[in-house]
């Protein structure tokens, strides 16, 4: 069966100004159908950077473009990204009656492990191969104000922090409790796919050995990153310090990573 092609169009509700979009429903079948996740997480269409970033919009809108699909295979290979957009996709993900078989490809970290989650649910599986990652970590943000500012925005991130480990909880195998998602969670904790069938439900460990690398802006984002992922330099255009300008060009894709990933938190 052909890709089946989603057109999208939206409207900003305080500037009426238009965009458009699509999404490729690709190897559909008559009982099954293939989402991905291979870019950030976003909480709408106008925070999208690149045509693989995903928002809940349009998650929802690919499965209104259902009909009769038993199956949804979900793969996952993403740093993460807002929040609140990740939190959204799980819930609507977990609402769909289908069965879902989510596959990390490489790695699952932050707003995209709570989109994992679904495999953790009844009737789902997770399925993380040997070489594959999944990454839990308190929520960050980027802010400017006084400290009464700072204050309620610390209140706020540490809800968001409770909102995930309620969905950590739920998916987790009996006796593991949510002060250990909270530890966790403070110490930036990157699991196998062993160590996560030690934690949640439905988790499979089975597949071929992958090799999974996090490109330069990732190492900016997070500060224990395990060196197995860190991508290798293999050329003079890998290499940070190859140039006067270099330094001032990789702070300033570290500003634009962190600032792509700031928490929609309203003060």
């Amino acid at each position: 069966m052909k890709p089946k092609v989603l057109k999208l169009e939206y409207e900003n509700p305080k500037t009426h100004v238009k965009s458009t979009g699509r999404i490729e429903i690709k190897n559909q079948t008559s009982n099954s159908a293939d989402l991905y996740f291979y870019g950030d997480i976003c909480s709408s269409t106008w925070d999208l950077w690149q045509w693989e970033d995903m928002c809940p919009q349009d998650v929802a809108d690919f499965l209104n473009g259902l009909a009769g699909i038993q199956n949804i295979n979900i793969y996952i290979n993403s740093g993460g990204g807002d929040s609140f957009g990740g939190l959204a996709i799980f819930n609507i993900l977990a609402r769909n009656p289908a069965k879902m078989n989510v596959n990390v490809d490489a790695l699952a970290a932050s707003a995209a492990g709570i989109i994992a989650m679904v495999g953790c649910l009844p009737g789902n599986v997770l399925n993380m191969p040997p070489g594959t990652q999944l990454m839990i970590h308190n929520c960050w943000t980027i802010a400017m104000g006084n400290a009464n500012d700072f204050e309620k925005l610390v209140i706020s991130m540490r809800k968001c922090d409770e909102s995930y480990i309620e969905v950590f909880t739920k998916c987790a195998l009996e006796g593991v409790t949510a002060e250990q998602f909270r530890e966790m969670q403070n110490a930036e904790k990157w699991l196998s796919g062993a160590e996560a069938a030690l934690l949640f439900k439905n988790v499979q460990v089975q597949g071929e050995q992958i090799a999974a690398s996090l490109d330069n802006e990732f190492v900016g984002r997070y500060k224990n990153i395990p060196k197995s992922l860190i991508k290798e330099k293999t050329g003079p255009d890998d290499d940070p310090g190859n140039g006067p300008d270099d330094a001032a060009l990789q702070a300033e894709k570290i500003k634009v990573s962190k600032a792509k990933l700031a928490l929609a938190c309203e003060l």
